[in-house]
């Protein structure tokens, strides 16, 4: 399937979805019904539209608070990044930051549930699930500036937003 990303497959279970996988070399063909839905939730990502694709998701082996976790980056708005520790907080638990560390690394719809936006409190660019080099590139095509420094990849603190009854720009609380 072709996206503004690149080429990705999907890997189906019967009609649900199961994982991305990406980058592939060429375009993987999806069922029609599927290629529209996900191309127009990538375009509209929100809160509010997440509610389309999960019925085409194979969400069974998900357990409740990692939805909620995955459900969550939907909110960070393209172009903007948050913390582990934010997202913690945000769903009222500022202790949990590792927790949502881990279930990022095996959030099995990486673009669908944009865990690229979330970076360590250090704002080093840190892991992702098809590595630093994506990450930074799907960063940077979203509008994030990424510097780097002594080997280091950080993204620039005027992109990280904070949730404070919304999401707002991190220096309106410093």
């Amino acid at each position: 399937m072709e996206t503004r990303w690149g080429n990705l497959a999907l890997e189906l279970d019967a009609e649900r979805i199961v994982a991305i996988r990406f980058p592939v070399q060429s375009n993987v063909p999806c069922p029609d019904s599927l290629q529209e839905t996900i191309s127009t939730y990538l375009e509209t990502m929100s809160p509010d539209t997440v509610t389309s694709i999960l019925p085409h998701l194979s969400i069974d082996h998900i357990q409740p608070f990692s939805l909620t976790v995955l459900r969550t980056l939907t909110e960070i708005p393209e172009g903007k990044v948050s913390t582990y520790k934010e997202i913690a907080r945000r769903l009222g638990d500022a202790n949990a930051a590792r927790a949502i560390g881990t279930i990022l690394s095996k959030n099995p719809w990486p673009l669908l549930f944009p865990c690229h936006r979330v970076v360590p409190s250090s704002y080093a660019v840190g892991k992702y699930i098809w590595g630093e080099n994506w990450k930074i590139q799907f960063l940077r095509q979203e509008g994030v500036v990424v510097e780097e420094e002594a080997g280091v990849h950080f993204v620039s603190s005027e992109f990280v937003v904070t949730y404070r009854n919304g999401w707002q720009a991190l220096e309106v609380f410093t």
